[in-house]
């Protein structure tokens, strides 16, 4: 990162901002507020296990979804011993509840490609997508935010205050840059 900050010509830090949906500062100016520094140690230079976010493949998700299909498929067995239907409810709250997140991160990302200002979503990814848009937003804190950024991005969004439309609008063309960055222009 400090070499794409100095290439730019922004303080250092910028780049680890935009990345995460911040502003960058040019050399001279001040960082903005809520902007990391990297000059003290951060991220993967203090602690090696302090990330927040993994990249995974697509198919991994896929066969986790699979997965999950089936242990929800036993779990609401009737035939399952008194003490194993206790502890089957329990697996399958949490599974279902991790994948749901799983399943929200997934659209957050096809919504991210395919929707935004000034773009029209596809049929196809509407009706995948529509029921999880369609109701109004229910979760509290960051939850919350994504699923108001997923209904933005389908321009199901109502009553956003400017500050948070341009948040979103932030965050949506910076994920759109960190796409054509790693899978390039041409796809």
């Amino acid at each position: 990162m400090k070499l794409l900050d100095a290439g730019l010509g922004w303080v250092q830090g910028s780049a680890r901002a935009t990345l995460h949906g911040g502003d960058p500062a040019a050399v001279g100016e001040s960082m903005p507020t809520g902007a990391t520094s990297s000059r003290g140690p951060t991220g993967f230079e203090s602690d090696p296990l302090g990330f927040r976010l993994v990249e995974v493949d697509i198919d991994v998700v896929d066969s986790l979804v699979a997965a999950a299909d089936v242990c929800f498929q036993l779990c609401d067995r009737s035939d399952l011993p008194a003490p194993a239907q206790h502890a089957a409810r329990a697996v399958k709250e949490q599974l279902g509840v991790a994948v749901g997140r799983l399943a929200a991160a997934q659209a957050t990302e096809v919504l991210e490609r395919a929707g935004g200002p000034g773009r029209e979503l596809p049929r196809g990814i509407e009706r995948l997508i529509g029921a999880l848009l369609a109701a109004p937003p229910t979760a509290t804190g960051g939850e919350r935010e994504d699923q108001q950024y997923r209904r933005w991005l389908a321009a199901k969004a109502v009553d956003l205050d400017s500050a948070r439309v341009e948040r979103f609008t932030r965050r949506w063309r910076s994920k759109l840059e960190r796409i054509r960055l790693t899978e390039g222009e041409g796809r």
